[in-house]
């Protein structure tokens, strides 16, 4: 234990990864984060991938994981990602926490 007092942020594993809970006590996994760099104005914006599980059915078919998201800009303003249940089109700007729940 580290001897600075800090609070340890511990987390559930529920046997599909580590889950955190939201502002209203909601169960979710950080699935990835984006990071757009805007080379004319130099700036950087950071955005967190939330996915909220289904209680019904399972969350992460392996099949259809792919680490990386395989991320594809479409156009200026759409980002298509690989996600768990397929494939999702993202539209600029993007929200600080972009949200998908599972069906």
């Amino acid at each position: 234990m580290p001897n600075s007092g800090t609070l340890w942020d511990w987390k559930y594993y529920t046997g599909q990864g580590f889950a955190e809970n939201d502002e209203g006590g909601n169960l979710f996994f950080v699935y990835g984060h984006i990071n757009i760099l805007d080379i004319a104005k130099k700036t950087i914006s950071k955005h967190i991938i939330r996915v909220y599980p289904s209680k019904s059915s399972e969350n992460f078919p392996e099949e259809n994981y792919h680490p990386f998201m395989l991320p594809k800009m479409t156009d200026k303003n759409t980002l298509n990602l690989t996600m768990p249940r397929g494939k999702e089109t993202l539209v600029f700007p993007f929200d600080e926490a972009i949200v998908f729940k599972l069906p």
